[in-house]
């Protein structure tokens, strides 16, 4: 909430969203950023491997941020859930101290590539694991992919998460080397088409 704070003439659709993070009002499918090409909210697409879509249950999304922040969870604390030592060596964890920083990988979000999905990760991440600043050609890497995610705006379905991923670069929790951000950013600027994407867009150009 802190970043928009100093902002003026926030946009209609910035102010309903401000209202309703400060209103009482649970957030079962409004955790996230709309989908800015048909103004619907992100949902899940009927192949995610964590969810039995054979039930009659719609999954909400706080029911894929649940499902998200338990994996990213256990990829933070795994000591207590493998059964072995070789069983912990052999794999991959979030891991943070004075010599180590690990950050989700980049092609994460092509893996995972629901926008919901990549929503709730960006959510849950810690600012440490996107920051993608810490080396340069881990900062060119997360940019490419960027880049490749959001081509344009001819492919709506790949772009539905975009408000998500600037919100994160304009607060500063995505962080890309100044030459790449401004890249990314300037790619989207001259790519895209669409109010709320501009909006955002110029947000994260402001940003620090």
């Amino acid at each position: 909430m802190d970043f928009w704070k100093g902002q003026e003439n926030l946009p209609d659709y910035l102010i309903e969203r401000v209202e309703k993070l400060n209103s009482n009002e649970g957030l079962l499918n409004d955790l996230f950023l709309i989908n800015p090409f048909n103004e619907q909210p992100l949902s899940l697409r009927p192949n995610f491997a964590f969810f039995d879509f054979k039930s009659d249950t719609t999954p909400s999304q706080a029911d894929v941020y649940f499902i998200i922040a338990s994996i990213v969870h256990f990829a933070r604390f795994p000591e207590s859930q493998l059964n072995s030592i070789k069983q912990y060596q052999d794999m991959k964890f979030l891991r943070f101290h004075e010599h180590v920083q690990s950050v989700f990988s980049p092609e994460c979000f092509n893996r995972f590539n629901d926008g919901i999905i990549q929503a709730a990760i960006l959510r849950i991440a810690n600012p440490n694991e996107l920051n993608y600043s810490v080396q340069d050609d881990l900062s060119y890497e997360m940019a490419t992919v960027l880049k490749n995610l959001f081509k344009n705006d001819k492919d709506p379905d790949r772009c539905e998460a975009i408000l998500e991923f600037l919100l994160a670069i304009a607060t500063g929790k995505l962080r890309l080397k100044k030459k790449h951000k401004d890249q990314f950013l300037n790619h989207v600027k001259d790519n895209f088409d669409n109010k709320k994407i501009s909006i955002f867009c110029e947000f994260a150009l402001r940003s620090q």
